[in-house]
């Protein structure tokens, strides 16, 4: 029997502290990029700089999310950056994302730590810098068991569908609603719902060689590579010329969590409504480059199902 790989879901976790800010290794939404000391770190934040444009609208994209993954004996950063702007999600879902990976051999940090005492202090979050989102922390743990079937799950996402909606405002329905995420009637929606049910507030999910949570119908391509049904076709090799597994998943949430709408970019126009997207799926070596550097890594975006 293969053994399934665990998933891990990121909530959102409050305002970070200035430090906090500065930890490469800290994970976070918005903001800024930060990187690791030193030479390899400062090429890689050339690398990524160089090339943190939108392939449409030629503008410059925003930090999404900043995920601290390390896997053997590896540290390892997901940088995930998308194009503010709804019109160019709209043109071609998949041009407006890039994704890199920064990875080092493990160091030994104990030396570095400074044993200090935490304030259980509530830290606000602060004003956004133009070009980004706000700079938010967020906390990971594996996810929740499911309990009952997955008829029942699904049967469970309906029903507080249902009750929420008689509980929400006119204006947060049609927030929904233009989202894509209001269909229900498909399956595949129904038990992406299911499992967000598990964590609501999750923005985020990882599993490094795990399964990705589609959101419309899955690629049905079977990669003898992987062994698995859940990568798409379209899924390129890495350029070390390995096959690529998913790791990192997306979740739309975000939006909402981020305020996209209220931080368009300068150059947009009155009718942008901020990055759009149903699902993002993001794909790296299965067998990590077994190097040290930065590299682009794949995203596979599914769009809101009513595209």
């Amino acid at each position: 029997m293969e053994e399934k790989i665990p998933m891990w879901v990121g909530v959102p976790d409050g305002g970070m502290t200035e430090k906090e800010k500065k930890n490469p290794f800290a994970c976070k939404l918005g903001g800024r990029a930060t990187y690791p000391e030193g030479e390899l770190g400062e090429a890689a934040r050339k690398a990524v700089e160089e090339k943190m444009t939108c392939d449409i609208c030629k503008d410059k994209m925003y930090l999404l999310a900043q995920a601290y993954c390390p896997v053997e004996e590896y540290d390892r950063i997901l940088y995930v950056y998308a194009c503010n702007s709804s019109h160019c999600h709209e043109k071609k879902y998949y041009k407006p994302w890039r994704v890199w990976r920064y990875q080092q051999k493990m160091k030994d940090y104990e030396e570095e730590e400074e044993e200090e005492e935490e304030e259980d202090v509530e830290i606000m979050v602060g004003k956004a810098e133009p070009w980004t989102f706000p700079e938010i922390a967020f906390d990971t743990f594996e996810e929740p068991k499911t309990t009952g079937t997955e008829e029942e799950e699904i049967k469970k996402a309906e029903s507080a569908s249902k009750e929420l909606s008689n509980e929400i405002s006119e204006e947060d329905l049609d927030s929904i609603e233009k989202s894509g995420c209001a269909n229900l009637a498909d399956e595949v929606i129904a038990k992406f719902q299911a499992k967000l049910m598990k964590c609501p507030n999750q923005v985020l999910r990882w599993g490094y060689g795990g399964k990705p949570l589609w959101m419309s119908m899955p690629p049905s391509h079977n990669d003898h590579h992987t062994g698995t049904s859940d990568v798409p076709e379209s899924i390129p090799r890495c350029s070390c010329g390995k096959p690529r597994i998913f790791e990192l998943q997306i979740i739309p949430t975000i939006v909402y969590v981020l305020k996209c709408e209220q931080h368009l970019k300068p150059t947009t126009g009155v009718t942008d409504e901020g990055l759009d997207f149903g699902t993002a799926c993001i794909y790296t070596c299965s067998e990590g480059c077994e190097s040290e550097g930065i590299f682009e890594e794949y995203c596979h975006i599914q769009p809101p199902p009513r595209k």
